[in-house]
């Protein structure tokens, strides 16, 4: 996983990502910024495969990073969030 603490961050040709194989989970932490949202988005989208819901489902994640944000210390200074994704 990139280091790079910055909210610019992108994953380039570098950081090669695959949908998640059966079984197999990955976890990921983010700052507690709203600029993460689009690193939220853009992980999830390289993790998950393309199926009818993908879209959907990456919209409810972010909503809910969001709500993380607004409603609990996760968006308060030095605050953090995760996101886990399964395969399956």
């Amino acid at each position: 996983m990139p280091t790079d603490s910055g909210a610019s961050r992108t994953y380039g040709a570098s950081y090669l990502l695959v949908p998640l194989a059966p079984g197999r989970r990955q976890r990921r932490a983010f700052r507690g910024c709203t600029q993460e949202l689009a690193l939220v988005r853009q992980w999830l989208s390289l993790m998950l495969p393309q199926c009818p819901a993908r879209d959907d489902v990456l919209s409810v994640a972010v909503e809910l990073a969001s709500n993380a944000l607004e409603h609990t210390a996760s968006g308060k200074p030095g605050g953090s969030f995760a996101v886990e994704v399964a395969g399956n």
